[in-house]
């Protein structure tokens, strides 16, 4: 899914500026991410819109996309 990557991308002020990778790749290890598929994106290449939705979007998703 693609809006997984984006969200997790994102860094925020409650995680001490950093993303959820950086955090999951801190108390795991990088070579475990790459194993799930989990890979980091680049801040300036991040998408927040519902562009990224192909179908309607739940309200789960748009809480997720402003969040």
């Amino acid at each position: 899914m693609i809006i997984n990557p984006h969200v997790n991308g994102v860094r925020r002020a409650t995680l001490n500026n950093q993303s959820a990778y950086d955090i999951f790749t801190f108390v795991y290890i990088e070579e475990l991410a790459k194993l799930l598929g989990i890979s980091p994106i680049n801040p300036e290449n991040i998408i927040q819109s519902l562009k990224l939705i192909q179908h309607k979007p739940s309200l789960v998703a748009i809480k997720l996309i402003t969040n």
